[in-house]
């Protein structure tokens, strides 16, 4: 039953990400999906759920190594990665960051080594 019950939890964080990842790339930004919210709440929710997850089916597999796991288990846990790579196919991520970037256009990037109002000749260091 463990061995669900990780699926379950491994799903939930799955899901539980791509709805902060379309909700927060979203033009028309809910409150919830915040800078704030996604650092101090949603991140933790997601990485409890999946660690969570990964942990129980690692314990899962040191208990069983002496025993057997029920056939029953393995398929409804097949069962629910399979609904939740099927459900995420569902969702058209993809498309939807296309259609958000398109409306806001391309996001900036990160990238924090570059100094602006600086040419190339300007930024030498002399020797």
């Amino acid at each position: 039953m463990a061995l669900v019950i990780g699926a379950i939890f491994i799903s939930l964080s799955v899901f539980a990400y791509c709805i902060v990842l379309l909700a927060f790339r979203n033009p028309q930004q809910p409150s919830w999906a915040s800078d704030n919210w996604i650092g101090n709440c949603h991140s933790i929710i997601i990485l409890s759920l999946g660690l969570g997850g990964v942990l129980t089916w690692c314990s899962i597999i040191f208990r069983s190594l002496g025993n057997t796991i029920s056939s029953m288990h393995i398929i409804v846990t097949a069962c629910i990665l399979v609904a939740t790579f099927i459900g995420v196919k569902a969702m058209r991520i993809g498309k939807k960051l296309a259609e958000y970037e398109r409306q806001t256009g391309p996001r900036p990037t990160a990238n924090r080594s570059q100094t602006v109002g600086l040419t190339p000749s300007s930024s030498k260091i002399p020797a």
